[in-house]
């Protein structure tokens, strides 16, 4: 069994009491019925290191909060500051936070690399005799960069995305407004293998800025910049869940859990939500 990237305790809010769920697959249009243990997982995916980090600084404090959320009892500041937190590490630590990563780090190398190779220029400047050792290296940086371009190293993702990095993206997901929004019907909120939502063109921290989470398979967290009461519990519409699975199904690396395997879910899991509308 391989290292859960979405948890276990986040997993059972979707599952039955057997703690099994239904997967569907949008890659291969198929659906199955599982448990928790084997799915939103993967052999190796970061280190036994890094597990043991998220499990002790992220999930353990985040336990009690999201029972009180899935109580209704509601939360306090201190509750946001620990989810907020759980949340940004979500959004970091699953297969589409590690596409991101293999996106963004050559250019980033590109930068990093370019300074190494204009030092090499200001010593061979200052000294010509160094001019064929300057050749060599500046080769080898290339070589790096090629190499990076090709395969990111894994050990500066694990660096990148351990919990003492998650606290401007904490703070975003902190100041946001947040609302629950509570299924009264016999419907329900999916999640996925990338359950954080959020519109990338805006990013977390402007005015326009809009985040969903599922909580629960019957209560989803909506945050945004808008003036209003904070952490407060509503009745989700029909409209809401159905734009909130939307949201959850278009950001899917590959597969969406569900409770109840309903008629309407695998048609709705594999389709292609593209034209996402604001929640307000």
């Amino acid at each position: 069994m391989g290292l859960h990237y979405v948890p276990k305790l986040y997993l059972r809010g979707f599952a039955n009491r057997d703690e099994r769920l239904w997967a569907f697959d949008r890659a291969a249009r198929r659906c199955f019925w599982s448990t928790i243990d084997n799915v939103a997982q993967q052999s190796k995916f970061y280190s036994d290191e890094l597990e043991q980090i998220f499990c002790s600084e992220v999930e353990t404090p985040a336990a009690p909060v999201f029972r009180a959320i899935r109580e209704r009892d509601g939360i306090d500041s201190n509750g946001k500051e620990i989810i907020a937190r759980y949340l940004a590490a979500q959004l970091k630590r699953v297969p589409a936070g590690k596409q991101r990563y293999h996106e963004i780090f050559p250019a980033v190398a590109t930068e990093m690399l370019s300074g190494v190779s204009s030092r090499i220029d200001s010593l061979v400047e200052e000294n010509p005799s160094l001019v064929e050792i300057g050749k060599r290296r500046k080769a080898e940086v290339d070589e790096l960069l090629e190499r990076y371009a090709r395969d990111p190293p894994n050990a500066i993702w694990y660096d990148t995305i351990g919990p003492k990095y998650l606290d401007t993206i904490a703070d975003a997901i902190r100041t946001m407004n947040w609302r629950f929004f509570c299924i009264k019907d016999n419907s329900q909120f999916l999640t996925s293998d990338n359950p954080v939502f959020f519109f990338s063109g805006l990013g977390l921290g402007g005015a326009d800025s809009q985040l969903s989470f599922p909580v629960v398979h019957d209560i989803v967290m909506c945050a945004d910049r808008r003036f209003g009461s904070d952490l407060q519990f509503f009745e989700a519409s029909s409209q809401l869940v159905k734009e909130v699975n939307r949201r959850t199904i278009s950001v899917a690396s590959r597969f969406v859990y569900a409770r109840d395997n309903e008629p309407w879910v695998a048609p709705f899991s594999f389709k292609d939500h593209t034209r996402l509308k604001s929640i307000r």
